[in-house]
């Protein structure tokens, strides 16, 4: 899912998990990059020069917060919370069939940065 002027994601296959398909794939890619939580990705956003920002994937993130309830339940389950609140928010665009710019509207609207 993306945007009107880019509706596709894209996905490469390397049979290797090392960087130099990745690096030889977005050699010429600008923008954000979305990838699996693999540690061999993280250097595309530590170079700013080379305008990449890695966003993350909220299935990755929850999981993380899911796991770290063996360890610390309370603040793991306030997080979780927050997490749905953002779910409740990217279900009602879905069922409201809000897309781009709009979706983004609603979304600056109803979600705030907690620390």
């Amino acid at each position: 899912m993306g945007d009107d002027k880019h509706p596709y994601p894209v996905y490469d296959y390397t049979p290797t998990r090392n960087r130099d398909g990745p690096e030889e794939f977005l050699k010429a890619f600008r923008g954000y990059l979305q990838a699996d939580a693999y540690s061999g990705y993280d250097h595309f956003d530590e170079e700013p020069e080379r305008g990449i920002e890695e966003v993350a994937c909220g299935a990755h993130v929850r999981r993380k917060r899911w796991e770290a309830q063996a360890s610390d339940l309370m603040r793991s389950t306030v997080r979780l919370a927050y997490i749905r609140l953002l779910y409740d928010i990217e279900r009602e665009a879905r069922d409201r069939k809000i897309v781009g710019e709009v979706r983004r509207a609603l979304r600056q609207q109803k979600s705030k940065t907690i620390s």
